[in-house]
């Protein structure tokens, strides 16, 4: 879709990207500012894409796989810490943004390319609504005025 959606560009205006940028419309809290920080982190390092990131709501570290009813850590290695705080912090995709060089979409059919850097946003900015659970918690937070929103949008 976005590979079509650049095509079209090309060839109805003329225009080729070097950047383009992918917003989701299930991200509604993300800023402008987070927007051009993503696009400057690939400007400035050379990268192949970059991403917008929230620190993961729960360590990997402590997931288990099941066999029947046999749990198997995912990292064996994940013994060794006994409370999260002690953990390495993680990331999951907050879905905001996605910043991607026209080889890396258009070559090679890839969003993150080999080289992807990440952008960190905070917990508020990273809601990400596909389910109803993510709704109400985006509801409560414009309700308590948590929701990184202009004034004239609340």
């Amino acid at each position: 879709m976005l590979q079509h959606a650049v095509r079209w560009l090309e060839s109805s205006a003329g225009v080729r990207p070097d950047l383009i940028v992918t917003l989701q419309p299930t991200s509604p809290f993300r800023t402008g500012t987070e927007i051009d920080v993503t696009i400057q982190k690939v400007i400035e390092t050379g990268a192949d894409s970059a991403q917008t990131l929230s620190e993961a709501s729960y360590h990997p570290y402590f997931m288990k796989t099941l066999d029947g009813d046999r749990t198997t850590a995912l990292f064996p290695d994940g013994h060794k810490f006994v409370r999260r705080q002690d953990a390495p912090p993680v990331y999951q995709p907050s879905g905001a943004v996605y910043v991607t060089r026209y080889p890396t979409l258009m070559a090679l059919g890839h969003i993150l390319g080999k080289d992807n850097r990440g952008v960190v946003m905070d917990f508020e900015s990273s809601v990400n609504i596909d389910t109803e659970w993510d709704f109400l918690l985006a509801e409560l937070l414009v309700g308590m005025g948590r929701a990184p929103l202009p004034p004239g949008r609340r």
